[in-house]
């Protein structure tokens, strides 16, 4: 049986995550899977284009939804701000049509900070659902980590009420650089083993290529108000990558924090970087030594692995490490490179960019990259400005991507059945209580619904009220 990514965000997770759905459509193909699931916060907007550049690489298309849950979504003050997250992924069509009903409640009923359910909603319309645990503020991951089993079994109750053993799982997520996911995990295997559950393994993507962690970053920047060499801001770090069945697989077969502290020895010490021998504790592990972490042998002088790791200790080990103190900071440093005024350029270097991009065509601009290959300005300021070279390869990636949510000025759906049977509904705004629907106008025609548009003209206004004061007088 092959791995399937099922918990994955595209940039419908507006200012949270940077894949497109036709990404990761595109991705999984590449990395032979024969399905991939798409699970934006809340929201539905992606669905019909995820559906159609699945159908078109040829693999099978999960529709799904990382919700918000909360005990009751009719509450709305400062104690409820937190709530828990739950992935829900469709099995069938009564399943497609339950989820954007509970989309749809969540936005118009259950909104505060963000779109919530409840326990009780879910439980109306759980039918043809599937519901995974969540990442690491699920209800139950989250108690697990805080060591409140009580909790975490009250949950699991609750949520085996509304789905049987078969359709509820728990979540573990292959996030080696995550020592509270780590924890989780372990705890995650010990809950499902205690009661007969089954686990599933995701990577909660937010981006395609490792390579792509340095645009998240900025993008999440963006979204929070932050700037790329703020140590206080929140980042998503380089593993939420669509990674492949390997590399999934690697990660819950082996010793992951072994595997970690040798990847950035090995960086070390291939840039040449002088690192000690090994002290304390973790001189004892053989594993270690045939990793090249340490270079003492351990059987050859005795040495007690106990010391390391024992069935007694709940936390992780320490290996200490000692670097050459002149480069040590080559190896501690996340070096982040900068984006835009998100990164802490002066809005002056900004704008010498921003100035080199050509006018547009019929007010049309091209892409960025169509610019810097055709030999413009932008061309040459790319090519001899390391710092604008950085600048602009972010905005490739940032390009196209969605940061706000917008409401056709005029335009009218018209069906004969529920929209919900069709699609999520939401309000267009937090101000405004105009109901919307989550897909597009394209989407929407696409699937078959009736699109009116009633366009409000200022001329006609005034000709009604100078008609009316005609008859009037």
């Amino acid at each position: 049986m092959s791995f399937v990514h099922l918990h994955n965000h595209s940039h419908y997770s507006v200012l949270d995550a940077l894949s497109k759905p036709k990404d990761i459509a595109k991705r999984a193909k590449e990395l032979g899977m024969p399905a991939v699931a798409l699970t934006d916060h809340a929201v539905v907007h992606g669905v019909i284009e995820f559906y159609k550049a699945c159908k078109d690489e040829g693999i099978k298309p999960i529709i799904g939804c990382d919700m918000y849950i909360t005990k009751d979504r009719f509450k709305k003050d400062v104690s409820v701000k937190f709530s828990n997250s739950l992935v829900l992924l469709c099995k069938n069509d009564i399943g497609y049509k339950n989820l954007l009903t509970l989309v749809t409640k969540a936005s118009l009923e259950g909104f505060y900070y963000k779109p919530r359910i409840d326990h009780k909603l879910l439980s109306g319309y759980s039918e043809g659902l599937v519901a995974l645990s969540g990442d690491i503020y699920g209800e139950i991951p989250l108690a697990l980590l805080n060591n409140d089993e009580k909790s975490a079994e009250e949950a699991l109750k609750r949520y085996l009420e509304i789905f049987n053993k078969e359709d509820f799982y728990l979540e573990v997520q292959a996030h080696p650089e995550d020592e509270n996911q780590i924890v989780v995990n372990q705890k995650i295997f010990e809950f499902a083993k205690k009661h007969g559950l089954k686990v599933v393994a995701t990577n909660n993507t937010h981006y395609i290529d490792r390579s792509d962690a340095e645009a998240e970053d900025a993008l999440v920047c963006i979204g929070n108000g932050r700037t790329l060499n703020d140590p206080e801001r929140f980042s998503y770090g380089d593993d939420f990558y669509m990674k492949s069945e390997d590399e999934i697989a690697d990660y819950f077969k082996d010793n992951d924090y072994f595997l970690i502290t040798w990847d950035f020895i090995k960086y070390a010490k291939d840039r040449g970087i002088v690192v000690g021998p090994g002290r304390g504790s973790a001189a004892g592990a053989i594993i270690a030594y045939c990793l090249d972490i340490t270079t003492v042998d351990p059987l050859a002088y005795g040495l007690y692995f106990e010391r390391f790791l024992n069935p007694e200790r709940v936390s992780m080990p320490d290996i200490d490490i000692d670097f050459s103190d002149a480069r040590r900071e080559e190896v501690l440093d996340y070096v982040v490179e900068e984006y835009g005024r998100v990164l802490g350029y002066p809005y002056d270097e900004v704008d010498i960019v921003a100035k080199k991009v050509p006018d547009p065509i019929f007010g049309k601009y091209k892409p960025i990259k169509t610019y810097i290959e055709e030999g413009t300005e932008l061309t040459d300021e790319y090519e001899s400005n390391p710092r604008s070279k950085k600048l602009l390869d972010l905005a490739i990636k940032l390009e196209g991507t969605i940061r706000s949510i917008g409401t056709h000025a005029c335009a009218v759906i018209i069906s004969e059945e529920p929209l919900t049977n069709y699609t999520a509904l939401q309000y267009g705004s937090r101000s405004d209580e105009t109901v919307v629907t989550q897909y597009d106008m394209k989407p929407l025609e696409s699937i078959g619904l009736l699109k009116m548009d009633f366009l409000g003209l200022r001329n006609l206004t005034i000709i009604e009220r100078c008609l009316a004061n005609i008859k009037h007088h």
